[in-house]
């Protein structure tokens, strides 16, 4: 019979994750309509391994001739040291807000902005050939922020078909991603650190450019 290969997970690897968060937040009210909350986390992940295939080709120990595995540990790839998060809400309740012509239009109206902002991922710095030059995700990728923007519109019922309709009411939502359409890189390149520029238009030797002139003075 012929074997069949298989893989077998051996639980070999320490991961730690702690953090801190902190929140502030005003309710809107009857008068004022508006709400805010800030929230700050602040939180550190790391590990030796961040998913089960992690050290699967780790180096071997000359002397050992065993998989030279990690010991200490470094930030996992999902690290994300700084979040803020900043949230502006709008509430008008039934028969509020400026009237036109004795209509209101903004009544039973919620308007709010979710703004978030978090720090980069952590990366491996390489060399142009991607061989690991530093400490294991060490260096850090841009950051990112983005805005955004979501209304509510809701019609009670019994406005309209009297109060055998009780609190039935029918919402209409409307969201709009990235509010002011940002850009944001997905990736870069771990030699330059950049995400644009992979470093090697400018990475020139000798032997590269021909000695044969193409042009006459």
């Amino acid at each position: 019979a012929v074997p069949i290969p298989y893989f077998q997970w051996a639980v070999s690897e320490y991961g730690n994750i702690k953090g801190l968060e902190f929140t502030l937040q005003k309710n809107p009210t009857y008068q004022d309509h508006i709400g805010l909350r800030l929230n700050y986390t602040l939180a550190q992940s790391v590990s030796t391994s961040s998913n089960p295939g992690d050290n699967y080709l780790s180096p071997v120990d000359p002397y050992s001739e065993l998989p030279a595995f990690p010991l200490s540990e470094f930030p996992t790839a999902n690290d994300i040291r700084h979040r803020v998060t900043f949230l502006t809400d709008f509430q008008w309740q039934n028969n509020q807000g400026p009237a036109i012509g004795g209509i209101h239009p903004l009544e039973n109206v919620q308007l709010n902005f979710t703004t978030e902002w978090r720090s980069g991922s952590p990366y491996t710095r390489t060399d142009y050939n991607g061989r690991a030059i530093g400490e294991i995700r060490t260096e850090r990728g841009p950051s990112f922020w983005v805005t955004d923007m979501r209304l509510t519109k809701t019609f009670p019922l019994n406005d309209w078909f009297g109060e055998s309709f009780g609190k039935t009411a029918i919402e209409l939502s409307l969201f709009v991603y990235n509010v002011f359409n940002l850009n944001h890189a997905v990736g870069l390149y771990t030699a330059t650190g950049d995400a644009d520029d992979q470093g090697l238009p400018f990475r020139r030797k000798l032997g590269d450019f021909s000695s044969q002139p193409y042009y006459k003075d």
